[in-house]
């Protein structure tokens, strides 16, 4: 029985390592990438953040309750191999996405009046590769666990957070659009009364 455990613990020491690895990324970017707090971000890192959290909550809790009633522990290497693949894939597209956009990436959702469209790297792909990123980490998570209603829960709770990051992008962009349109108005006032008392 020890010889069969054996692959197990090394792939759930595999994956339990590449779990830390986005984990460790995540509170470094929170850190490192916060970005002022403007008011702009419309609740985007709370959503992100929450769901993100919630979805792998609930995979443990699920592969807790339901551990080894689907697939035997000796027959959960594999899975627990692939779900840290899977998180690693997740954590590349991050450190990616992070990347392509550089200097203008934030965890919050803003923008900010020299920022350009990024339609390189990941952005050729994919509208939002980073909420895509941690929606694939999490799908990791639930592929590790063997279990399909760990993995729907996986998918379905932290899709919700990039529903709602989008939606909070677009907010966000509407309200710069609305703040620029309100400065030119202002600009181009005073520029008409500067020119009127002359």
């Amino acid at each position: 029985m020890t010889r069969m455990r054996d692959p197990v613990i090394g792939a759930r020491i595999f994956f339990w390592v590449a779990m830390g690895i986005w984990g460790g990324l995540e509170v470094r970017t929170s850190i490192v990438r916060a970005g002022s707090d403007t008011g702009e971000d419309a609740g985007s890192q709370r959503w992100s953040l929450g769901a993100t959290l919630a979805g792998l909550l609930g995979v443990l809790i699920i592969d807790a309750a339901m551990s080894e009633l689907l697939v035997a522990e000796e027959k959960q290497t594999p899975f627990l191999v692939a779900g840290g693949l899977v998180v690693l894939g997740g954590v590349a597209l991050r450190i990616w996405s992070i990347r392509t956009l550089g200097r203008f990436f934030t965890y919050r959702v803003m923008t900010t009046e020299d920022q350009r469209v990024v339609s390189g790297g990941p952005y050729r792909f994919v509208r939002h590769p980073s909420y895509t990123a941690l929606l694939v980490s999490c799908i990791g998570a639930g592929i590790s666990t063997a279990n399909p209603f760990a993995l729907i829960v996986a998918i379905v709770v932290p899709s919700s957070a990039c529903r709602n990051g989008s939606a909070s992008r677009r907010r966000c962009s509407s309200m710069r659009s609305a703040t620029s349109t309100r400065r030119s108005a202002r600009r181009a006032s005073g520029s008409l009364h500067g020119s009127g008392e002359a």
